[in-house]
C-alpha cells in the first residue's frame, strides 16, 4: 500500500501541469546547459536525533537438532547531537568534472540496547536471557573523497573515483546486565525431578574502535547529468514577479535565456567583498529586465523580491539527465577495537521434586574477573558494479530523482584476529562448603572468511515540492536486496592456566538474504541567507532470512528515526 502511494505520487509529478504563461512555456530549466560550473560550498553543521530499532526473529527446527522452539527480539534506541563541516568543491564542464569534498565532524550519544531470547528444546528445557546494554559514547570522523570525469564524445565518458573514512569511537561508558533463566519442567511420563538455574552477570567495558576504510572505482558509461539550477533561478525570479505584478509584459523565450546568462555569468564571478558581489549580480538582472520593458523598477518591493530569490531559492537539487555507469570498484576497511571490563557473575542452581517445595540440591558460584581484549578485523570487497541515475525537473515547483545500484562482488574476502585475557577470582558453595579459586585464561583466534556468493542491488526515488524560495520538502523511498553465502576457517587458541588447546575448524555459511524498504520525509526552511533548518522522519522495515547450521532464522528488522538539523553556510 504504501509502496503503491509512492509511485503514485511520483506519477503524479511526472504529468503535473506547468505553472508558466503560454509566452514562456517553451522555456525549462533543461533549456539552458552552462558550459561550465564551479562552485566552493563551506558550511557548519548541527543536528540532535532520536533513533529507535526492533528486530524480531524466530528460528525454523532442523530434523537434527533438539530444539522446538526458538524466538530472539532486540531493541535499540539512541538520541545525541552532532556538529560537523563539510567543504565541497565541484568544478564542471561540459566535456569533463571534478569534485572535492571533505567532510569533517563530531557527535555524541547515549543509548539503550537489549535483547531478549526464549528457547525449549526437546528435552523440555527452557531457557530465557534478558540482556540490557547502556552507555555513552563519543564519534569523530573524516570522510574525504575525489572524482573525476571525462567525456571522449558527446555521450561516452570514462571516470574514476576514490573516497575514504577515518573515524574514532569511544565509549567512556559500556554496562551491560544480562540475566539467564534456565530450567526443566517434568511431564507424566518422564521424569518427577525438575531444575532451575539462574544467572545474573554485569560487565562493565569502556572500549574503543578505530576504523579506516577506502574505496576505489573505474567506470565508463554514457549520458549527462547538467546542471539546472540556472534556469530554475531565472524561472522563479519571472514567476515571484508575475505573482506581485510587476511584469509588464511576458518574456520571450530568447528573453528568458539571455536572463539565465546574465544569472549564470553572475553567480561565477568572485570579489574580495561579499557586498559589492551580490549587489552587481542583483543590478545586473534588474538591468536587463528594465531594458527589455519585462518588468518594472521603480516600486521599492521589486528589488526586494529579487534579492529574496536570489538569496533564498533551493536551486541545488535543479539538476537534468541521464546517467549510465559501470565498472570494477574495491572496498577495503580495518577495524581495531580495544575493550577494558570488569566482569561480575553469580549463578546459582536448585534440584527439586516436581511434588515437594524444598530443594534436593543446590549450589551457587561466582566470579569476579578483569578482561583486556584486542580485536582486529579485515575486509576487502573487490566487486563490478553498474548504476544509473535519473534527473527531471517537471516544472517550476516539482523535481523527481531516481537512482539504481547493483553489485556483485567477486573474491571478497575477510579476516578477524582476536586475543582475549582473563584474571581473576572465583568461587563456589554447595551446602555449607564454600571453595575459591583463581582465574587465568587466555583466548585467541584468527579467521578467515570467503564470501562464495554475494551481490546486491537497489533503487531509490525522491520527488521534491518547492513550496516557496525559502521552504521545501521532499518524499524519499528505497528498495533493495542483498545475499550473502560465505565459507569460515577458525584456528582457536584457548588456555587455563599452564595448559593451552588448539583447535582448527571449518564452517560452510552461515547464508544471509536482506530485503529492505525504507521511507522518509524531510523539509528544510532558509531562516537567513547562510542558515538553512533541515527536518526528518523516516521509517524502514526489511526481511532477513538467515542460514546457520542449527536452524534457518527468519529476521525482521523495523526502524524509526527522527532528526533536526541547522546548517549555517560560511561561503
Amino acid at each position: 500500500m504504501v509502496t503503491t502511494a509512492i509511485v503514485a505520487l511520483a506519477l503524479g509529478a511526472l504529468l503535473l501541469p506547468s505553472v508558466v504563461t503560454a509566452a514562456e512555456s517553451g522555456f525549462q530549466v533543461s533549456s539552458y546547459i552552462p558550459k561550465h560550473f564551479s562552485d566552493f560550498l563551506w558550511y557548519v553543521q548541527g543536528s540532535t536525533g532520536f533513533n529507535w530499532s526492533d528486530v524480531a526473529a524466530t528460528r525454523v527446527q532442523r530434523p537434527y537438532t533438539r530444539l522446538l522452539s526458538d524466538e530472539i527480539g532486540n531493541s535499540y534506541t539512541t538520541g545525541g547531537a552532532s556538529a560537523s563541516t563539510t567543504l565541497q568543491y565541484r568544478y564542471e564542464t561540459v566535456p569533463r568534472s571534478f569534485t572535492l569534498y571533505c567532510n569533517l565532524g563530531a557527535s555524541g550519544s547515549a543509548f539503550k540496547d537489549t535483547d531478549t531470547a526464549n528457547s525449549l528444546d526437546s528435552f523440555l528445557v527452557r531457557q530465557s536471557v534478558d540482556q540490557e546494554v547502556n552507555g555513552h559514547y563519543l564519534y569523530l570522523f573524516a570522510n574525504p573523497s575525489i572524482s573525476v570525469t571525462n567525456f571522449l564524445d558527446d555521450e561516452l565518458f570514462v571516470g574514476a573515483s576514490v573516497s575514504g573514512n577515518i573515524s574514532y569511537q569511544r565509549y567512556p561508558k559500556y554496562t551491560a546486565t544480562l540475566t539467564n533463566r534456565q530450567s526443566t519442567f517434568p511431564d507424566s511420563e518422564s521424569t518427577y525431578q525438575y531444575y532451575t538455574l539462574r544467572q545474573d552477570r554485569t560487565v562493565r567495558q569502556p572500549q574503543h574502535t578505530t576504523n579506516y576504510s577506502v574505496n576505489g572505482e573505474l567506470s565508463v558509461g554514457r549520458g549527462h547529468i547538467y546542471i539546472g539550477q540556472y534556469a530554475a533561478t531565472t524561472m522563479y525570479l519571472v514567476d515571484e514577479l508575475r505573482r506581485n505584478g510587476f511584469i509588464r509584459q511576458e518574456p520571450t523565450e530568447s528573453q528568458m535565456q539571455q536572463v539565465t546568462e546574465i544569472v549564470y555569468q553572475q553567480r561565477l564571478k568572485h570579489y574580495v567583498d561579499y557586498r559589492l558581489r551580490r549587489i552587481e549580480q542583483l543590478q545586473a538582472v534588474m538591468n536587463y529586465l528594465k531594458s527589455e520593458q519585462i518588468a518594472t523598477i521603480e516600486d521599492p518591493l521589486m528589488p526586494l523580491i529579487v534579492q529574496d530569490v536570489w538569496d533564498y531559492f533551493p536551486y541545488y537539487n535543479r539538476s537534468f539527465g541521464f546517467q549510465l555507469r559501470a565498472g570494477v570498484g574495491l572496498e577495503y576497511s580495518r577495524n581495531s577495537l580495544k575493550a577494558f571490563a570488569d566482569d561480575n557473575s553469580f549463578t546459582t542452581f536448585e534440584l527439586r521434586h516436581r511434588d515437594s517445595v524444598q530443594a534436593l540440591d543446590s549450589s551457587a558460584n561466582g566470579s569476579t574477573s578483569h578482561m583486556i581484549s584486542d580485536d582486529r578485523f579485515t575486509v576487502s570487497l573487490p566487486y563490478l558494479f553498474a548504476r544509473a541515475e535519473y534527473q527531471k525537473p517537471v516544472n517550476l515547483k516539482w523535481q523527481v530523482e531516481i537512482w539504481g545500484d547493483a553489485r556483485l562482488y567477486i573474491q571478497a574476502s575477510a579476516a578477524d584476529r582476536y586475543l582475549r585475557r582473563v584474571a581473576g577470582t572465583m568461587w563456589q558453595t554447595i551446602g555449607a562448603d564454600t571453595a575459591w579459586d583463581t582465574l587465568v585464561s587466555g583466548q585467541g583466534y584468527s579467521s578467515e572468511f570467503n564470501y562464495k556468493k554475494f551481490y546486491s542491488a537497489s533503487v531509490s526515488t525522491q520527488v521534491t515540492y518547492i513550496y516557496n524560495s525559502r521552504t521545501e520538502a521532499a518524499l524519499s523511498a528505497s528498495l533493495g536486496y542483498g545475499h550473502l553465502d560465505q565459507e569460515l576457517k577458525l584456528n582457536e587458541i584457548a588456555s587455563t592456566g599452564p595448559t593451552a588447546t588448539n583447535t582448527v575448524r571449518r564452517f560452510v555459511g552461515p547464508s544471509f538474504s536482506n530485503a529492505r524498504f525504507s521511507l522518509a520525509l524531510s523539509t528544510e526552511y532558509r531562516i537567513a541567507i547562510p542558515t538553512t533548518l533541515y527536518a526528518s522522519i523516516g521509517y524502514s522495515t526489511g526481511y532477513s532470512p538467515r542460514n546457520f547450521i542449527t536452524g534457518y532464522y527468519k529476521y525482521k528488522p523495523q526502524n524509526f528515526q527522527i532528526s533536526a538539523s541547522i546548517n549555517h553556510y560560511i561561503r
